[in-house]
């Protein structure tokens, strides 16, 4: 028999069980409760339960401040002669089965797809339970230094930019019921190896990949079977490829690995570089002339790997990092595939190439979205901040890491391992070493990168190496040496410390890749995100701060706001100077080994003031814009055009900044300033492929305030455009 999916997403029944008696005996209770006891068993009564949505939150389905609930749902099925197994796709956060009172099994963590094996248990109708406990980790409520995580919730539970008043809990994935043959895939992997590479004028040249598939069986019976593959090409013309292994089947759990060589194959890119090519792979098991089970995926080949520093190569091309932190949403349950294609358009938009899912594992249906859109992942493990130094942390980290590469292994598109997102000291040599040493034994495809650091700017910053995020400067270095950590740094200039222009004061080697810059805004749509906040004088300041925001840092920045309205518009535009100024800066280091930014961050996740660029309608904030701008694949950047307007110093040159992989040619630089008929222009020499260049400024600039347009222009008609509006006074 082919693999039938039975869905059980819908409309379940829910108790909520604050006083965790659920699971007891009538033993263990009072006489005047022991009828309460024992939820998981079929013929308990269900008066007291309540509706509610699979997959859904239950803190989103009237149940804000509950810990632990049982879920519960009826539903018909056929004896199975094959194997049945029971698919959670996530639950928040202990999950305990039951099937016709009988005890499946548990499960820890939020983002590891579980299943159970029930084929025996089957009958025509079915009762299934589900307890889930979802206690809290840390408090919202109070300050992040000190807390330490003891689970893996990342994002979703405490963090800036999210609710602190909301803890995601419940079944918030797909929960279906499979049945095949006597032999089941359980899953595919698919590891290769480009055997050689194209050239990086030519991403399209076909190459030979080598590999082997391995796919994880379940075998209820003895039998003879053949495994056939094939996998080949979607939506474009390129070779294929398939085969075939015959095998004795025992009873139980079998690994079994085929190789293959797939020639005139075509590689994965993002999208700057050139197609993301992929490849549908199908898996069939036969038995006696019938297939008894099928599956297919979605896949590309692709190299990733780093030369010196955060020199990230893709297929041997230089590919820099142009990316945003991500949170798709607080309940996950409410993502789909069209949302998170409509997010990545957004993202393309603002010439992004890279994601960066914050400290939180999306649905697996953002990491298909992000294979075929041609952007590149940088994933967190799930925590943020301090955890707790304890090996039975550590060994908890190993298993849920384990649950994700299960999971996520064959998408090209993730290509970085991040282990820690600010992490302690005493986290960075004990959790994350640990992270790295692993995943580095198990998934050779992958960079695995300890952490990401915020090092100590200032005097007053708590360093203790277990409490604290901030490290100082020879923390860092040690790091370096001891456990070859690269440099990976978040900045705020212009927000939490000093003035916009102090980026240029930091130590040149913080800027290999910097994952973090920015500074907060107010939505446009303040009503909503103020919950019917008017346009007030005075502002709501502690409306504001329940929603996210920093009110001594936007009072800091904005002293003569006095109404909403005027918030909204100064701390937009604010926001979109740091980042446009920062983007720009960043990216001018690049002839001086700089390999990346990530703007923090892409959206709101709830509707919040945040740092975000996106509100959580995907209204585009004026950050959108300036991002839009400073991201643009290739780009001219007035040098120090800031100092104009801080310093009264005239630029004298421009950066030329080229992230694709070919040499701009026939190079031309003009300046024009609004008001003056006659542009200065030069022509250029060739812009090399992955790199830039500088060159001077070909009119000198007047002093005054004027909006200078920068039009660089290259090849057969290609051109980009850059504009500066100067404010100031120069001498």
């Amino acid at each position: 028999m082919v693999r039938t999916v039975t869905e059980l997403d819908g409309t379940w029944l829910f108790r909520p069980d604050p006083r965790r008696i659920g699971e007891l005996y009538p033993e263990e209770l009072h006489y005047t409760h022991a009828y309460q006891a024992r939820w998981c068993e079929p013929d308990h009564g269900v008066s007291s339960w309540v509706s509610i949505t699979v997959p859904g939150l239950w803190t989103r389905q009237g149940h804000p401040d509950l810990e632990c609930g049982w879920y519960r749902l009826d539903f018909a099925s056929e004896p199975c002669d094959g194997i049945a197994a029971l698919i959670f796709e996530g639950v928040d956060y202990y999950a305990d089965v039951w099937l016709n009172g009988h005890y499946l099994g548990s499960h820890e963590g939020c983002f590891g797809h579980f299943d159970f094996e029930i084929g025996d248990l089957l009958v025509v109708r079915n009762t299934l339970v589900v307890r889930v406990d979802s206690p809290p980790d840390v408090s919202g409520v109070r300050h992040e230094i000190g807390q330490m995580k003891r689970m893996f919730r990342g994002a979703l539970e405490r963090w800036d930019m999210n609710d602190p008043e909301s803890k995601p809990a419940g079944i918030f994935g797909s929960v279906r019921l499979e049945r095949s043959g006597q032999v089941r895939v359980q899953g595919v992997s698919v590891e290769a190896n480009p055997v050689t590479l194209p050239p990086a004028a030519a991403t399209d040249m076909p190459v030979s990949v080598e590999g082997h598939l391995t796919a994880q069986l379940r075998i209820a019976a003895a039998v003879d079977a053949v495994i056939r593959y094939r996998i080949e090409p979607i939506g474009f013309a390129a070779a294929a490829t398939e085969g075939q292994v015959s095998f004795r089947c025992a009873p139980g759990t079998r690994s079994l690995s085929l190789e293959f060589v797939l020639d005139q194959a075509q590689l994965w890119w993002t999208w700057d570089l050139g197609n993301p090519r992929l490849y549908e792979v199908n898996v069939e098991i036969w038995v006696d002339d019938e297939v008894h089970d099928r599956l297919s995926l979605t896949t590309g080949f692709r190299r990733v790997h780093l030369e010196n520093g955060w020199d990230l190569r893709l297929n041997g091309v230089p590919l820099y990092q142009r990316g945003a932190n991500y949170l798709s949403d607080l309940d996950l349950s409410s993502m789909t595939a069209e949302r998170y294609k409509a997010d990545l358009a957004l993202m393309r938009g603002a010439n992004l190439n890279t994601a960066h899912p914050f400290a939180v594992v999306e649905r697996d249906e953002f990491y298909a979205a992000c294979d075929a859109a041609g952007i590149i992942v940088y994933q967190d493990f799930p925590i943020w901040m301090m955890s707790d130094p304890g090996s039975e942390v550590v060994r908890g980290a190993i298993r849920q890491f384990d649950a994700m590469l299960d999971r996520l292994r064959n998408h090209p598109s993730l290509a970085i391992w991040n282990f820690g997102s600010q992490p302690s000291v005493a986290n960075f040599e004990k959790l994350c070493v640990a992270l790295v040493r692993h995943a580095r034994q198990r998934d050779s495809a992958r960079i695995a990168h300890h952490a990401n650091s915020a090092i100590s700017y200032s005097a007053c910053d708590d360093l203790h190496p277990l409490r604290s995020f901030f490290w100082k400067e020879e923390r860092a270095r040690n790091f370096e040496a001891r456990y070859g950590w690269r440099r990976d740094c978040h900045m705020y200039p212009g927000w939490y410390f000093g003035r916009t222009v102090d980026i240029a004061r930091l130590p040149d080697s913080h800027f290999g890749l910097v994952t973090e810059f920015g500074a907060q805004s107010l939505p446009r749509s303040a009503t909503p995100a103020l919950d019917g906040g008017e346009d007030t004088d005075p502002i709501p300041w502690h409306v504001l701060a329940a929603k996210g925001a920093q009110p001594a840092l936007l009072q800091k920045y904005h002293p003569d706001a006095r109404s909403l309205s005027q918030l909204v518009d100064g701390s937009q535009r604010h926001q979109a100077e740091v980042l446009r100024h920062h983007a720009e800066f960043i990216r001018r280091r690049k002839l001086s080994g700089g390999n990346g930014l990530h703007v923090f961050a892409f959206n709101d996740c709830w509707p919040a003031v945040s740092w975000s660029i996106l509100e959580y309608d995907r209204t585009p904030k004026a950050a959108y814009a300036a991002v839009r701008q400073a991201m643009e694949p290739v780009q001219v950047f007035l040098d120090n055009y800031w100092d104009i307007n801080e310093a009264d110093e005239l630029p004298t040159a421009v950066t030329i900044i080229n992230d694709t992989p070919v040499v701009l040619s026939n190079a031309r630089l003009e300046v024009v300033v609004e008001g003056l008929q006659s542009p200065g222009a030069i022509t250029l020499p060739d812009v090399p492929a992955s790199g830039g260049l500088r060159a001077a400024v070909p009119r000198p600039l007047q002093p005054g305030p004027q909006t200078i347009v920068l039009l660089l222009t290259w090849g057969q008609e290609q051109s980009v455009s850059n504009t500066y509006v100067i404010v100031g006074m120069a001498s």
